[in-house]
């Protein structure tokens, strides 16, 4: 699936994560960079060597 592009191929994804996401949804842009606000601001301080993911689950499930 990687390197292909246009229409069909978002099909194809959508259709291949979707089951296998436990949200009921694919992860838009802002969910990654709310993640990366987040991790730039003060709130973030005490945040230290650690691999966040932000893939809706999908590696838990």
């Amino acid at each position: 699936m990687t390197g292909n592009e246009g229409p069909e191929f978002e099909e194809q994804r959508s259709t291949y994560s979707e089951p296998r996401t436990p949200w009921p949804r694919l992860g838009p842009p802002h969910d990654i960079a709310s993640t990366a606000v987040f991790l730039a601001s003060g709130e973030a301080t005490y945040i230290t060597g650690h691999n966040l993911l932000v893939d809706g689950g999908w590696m838990a499930a």
